[in-house]
């Protein structure tokens, strides 16, 4: 019986079974806060490349096929489906339009709706992202 009690009592390698339990729980922690970190820096050049686009119309350009050119180069380190997309979008008033004129013949408001979108791999998931904006050209 008594060396039971000695075996129960000591605690040597105590540190070494806290470590083992402990170490996989820090890194899956480690892993985690990278991807966060990974992803939300993706985001952040994704909405870099859609405020060069949008630095392209205030700037008087009306063409949308070189506004996705400038927010692509100005994109750094893009993922591999790294996707901008500008999509016109006409109003009257209020109220949606599927022309750039008006019924009554005026012309519409004219608005640019830019989407950069694409995914970030990291080591513990993968997420993908949206960035959307939207600029009135005229």
């Amino acid at each position: 019986m008594r060396g039971l009690q000695d075996l129960w009592a000591d605690t040597r390698g105590a540190a070494a079974v806290e470590l083992a339990l402990a170490l996989p729980v820090l890194a899956g922690m480690a892993a985690l806060s990278f991807n966060v970190w990974d992803a939300a820096g993706a985001r952040e050049r994704a909405a870099v490349a859609t405020r060069a686009a949008i630095t392209y119309y205030f700037n008087g350009g009306i063409n949308d096929a070189e506004a996705i050119a400038i927010g692509t180069e100005a994109w750094s380190d893009p993922p591999s489906d790294a996707r901008l997309v500008v999509n016109r979008v006409y109003r009257c008033g209020e109220a949606p339009n599927a022309m750039p004129l008006c019924p009554s013949g005026a012309p519409a408001d004219t608005y640019a709706a830019l989407e950069a979108k694409g995914s970030s791999e990291g080591l513990a998931y993968s997420s993908t992202f949206k960035v959307t904006r939207n600029v009135r050209i005229r």
